[in-house]
């Protein structure tokens, strides 16, 4: 069994790790979700907005009970986690805007993007995009009502993540983000606020007075009528009525819930998390007993269903198939202790990493992962 330190820090992993927060807004009548420009099988996130509370809570049971969307925002006391509020990653956006009063004109319109698309073996494939959400807390609202509301999107987990912690310097709770300090300073703030800790009910209505949407880092990426506006400055939603109404929800297709780090496998620690396009300092590893480790979030609908995780490293510098959790590149002994090894890092690395449902990479092909990340000497 994984050490006390060795669950602590994949606890932090779990937390970390969540299916995709919807950002995206579908007006009520929208029922079909018609989604022209994603493919088969694409994480999606959809956000909301409405004009009054009965239409967001019409929404909320079209996309629970009928669709089977897992619901972000409005959030329930018994969700307040960041495994239900999502850590921002998504491949498909559909976002509308048409109820809320926009103030750059032709803004209050629905958009649909996708993340950048790269050509992997002659096969096309659609990355992810980051995004960040926060608010600032309107003054004794119960439930917690967000007085403004700030949402940006990016091409990689680094910049969200300086986004993130930009937004806190703000004074905003930045309740989604792969930046996990961010998110648990957010959650346990809304915690605070909650005038029934001891209630079932809502805890964060999705109210807000306005929202700011910051699409210039992810400009190429939307609709060309849209580019242009989009790329010169964030777009800015005021309410028609006494309020903008979010529903935030979210799908997710295929084991998208894996999450990597890097250890000191002589503590069982975790050093950092790698998301794609990550800097690691080598200062941080240097001297240090390192491998890589692989967990899906138990929370995850294929928790009990894999049996085997094959790594590669670098083009077959080092691969290894691995049938126990924790999934790590060199394994672990029978008391659950990380093993060691030579990783033999590069300035410019990447690892594959393809998920199965049986022993020794045998049964059904669950879903493959490719994290890019560098070693800076800086």
């Amino acid at each position: 069994m994984p050490s006390n330190s060795m669950k602590k820090y994949f606890s932090v992993l779990f937390r970390l790790i969540a299916c995709i927060f919807a950002i995206l807004i579908l007006p009520l009548g929208n029922v079909a979700l018609a989604q022209s420009i994603f493919e088969d099988g694409m994480d999606i996130g959809l956000t909301s907005f409405y004009t009054d509370a009965s239409g967001q809570e019409s929404k909320v049971k079209v996309l629970k009970d009928i669709l089977d969307y897992d619901i972000s925002v409005p959030l329930n006391v018994r969700d307040l986690n960041p495994t239900q509020v999502g850590n921002g990653k998504f491949q498909g956006a559909d976002l509308d805007f048409s109820t809320a009063e926009p103030k750059i004109p032709g803004t209050a319109t629905r958009i649909q993007f996708s993340g950048p698309v790269t050509s992997e073996n002659g096969q096309n494939k659609t990355g992810f995009i980051y995004s960040v959400v926060g608010g600032k807390t309107k003054e004794s609202s119960c439930p917690v009502e967000i007085k403004d509301t700030q949402i940006a999107f990016f091409e990689t987990a680094s910049e969200a993540e300086q986004a993130a912690k930009s937004l806190e310097n703000k004074g905003y709770l930045v309740y989604v983000s792969v930046n996990s300090e961010a998110q648990d300073k957010a959650i346990e703030k809304i915690k605070e606020l909650n005038c029934r800790p001891n209630a079932e009910g809502i805890v964060v209505n999705g109210k807000t007075q306005q929202v700011t949407v910051d699409f210039t880092k992810v400009f190429n990426l939307l609709p060309p009528r849209l580019q242009q506006a989009a790329r010169e400055q964030p777009f800015v939603y005021f309410p028609k009525g006494d309020a903008i109404y979010l529903v935030n929800a979210r799908k997710t297709y295929g084991i998208t819930d894996l999450e990597v780090g890097l250890f000191d496998a002589d503590t069982d620690e975790l050093i950092t998390i790698i998301d794609d396009n990550d800097i690691i300092r080598a200062s941080d590893i240097a001297n240090r007993n390192v491998t890589i480790a692989a967990v899906v979030t138990p929370d995850s609908a294929f928790k009990n269903k894999v049996g085997s995780i094959v790594f590669n490293l670098n083009n077959a510098q080092l691969t290894k198939t691995e049938n126990i959790s924790p999934y790590a590149i060199f394994g672990d002994d029978p008391t659950g202790n990380l093993n060691g090894g030579n990783l033999n890092l590069k300035q410019e690395n990447t690892i594959f990493l393809k998920v199965y449902e049986s022993r020794q990479a045998k049964g059904n092909l669950l879903g493959e992962a490719k994290v890019n990340f560098k070693v800076n000497n800086n």
